[in-house]
């Protein structure tokens, strides 16, 4: 049984419910930083970088997508303590960021003739600078899930939200 820090057992009901006010509120907070910056920057940018920013994020998130290993989900998952993989997954997690960013590089030309828009190319290469840094974060994480600390678990993510609302519209 789940104990509180009381000691008291907690029902997994109610350590769900929790988890689905904690979650969803982070969710919703992240949906909504992305639609204010959507606004904000379509504002600010001329409709042709407004594209060209498009063009970028959609090249640099599908290669994110096509290339998740999973590992994170695995120490969620894996039986046992996990804290004997972690070096392993953040290694690992660090060689991809790396890799991508490589590849990224070397194939936004052919993005830039995907697009026939040539000017996205830069910006393809520097959004690609995400890889290298998102790979860089501490797999141990993840294991907040896993414990049902679920307030540890979004505090990082929400403020992770907010800088990336705010660097957004700056940059």
């Amino acid at each position: 049984a789940l104990m509180s820090g009381t000691g008291r057992p907690i029902s997994l009901g109610g350590t769900a419910a929790r988890g689905v006010m904690v979650l969803g509120s982070t969710s919703a907070a992240e949906s909504a930083a992305q639609l204010l910056r959507a606004f904000v920057l379509a504002r600010l940018l001329a409709p042709v970088d407004f594209g060209l920013m498009g063009m970028a994020l959609i090249f640099v998130f599908t290669a994110e997508a096509l290339s998740q290993t999973g590992f994170t989900r695995a120490l969620v998952q894996k039986r046992g303590d996990p804290t004997a993989d972690l070096d392993t997954v953040w290694t690992l997690s660090a060689l991809r960021g790396v890799l991508l960013f490589v590849i990224t590089w070397i194939i936004a030309p052919l993005a830039g003739l995907f697009f026939a828009t040539p000017a996205v190319v830069p910006l393809i290469r520097t959004a690609a600078l995400l890889f290298p840094i998102q790979g860089l974060q501490n797999p141990a994480y993840f294991l907040l899930e896993r414990e049902f600390s679920f307030l540890r678990y979004a505090a990082p993510r929400t403020i992770g939200i907010l800088c990336d609302l705010v660097a957004s519209i700056v940059l």
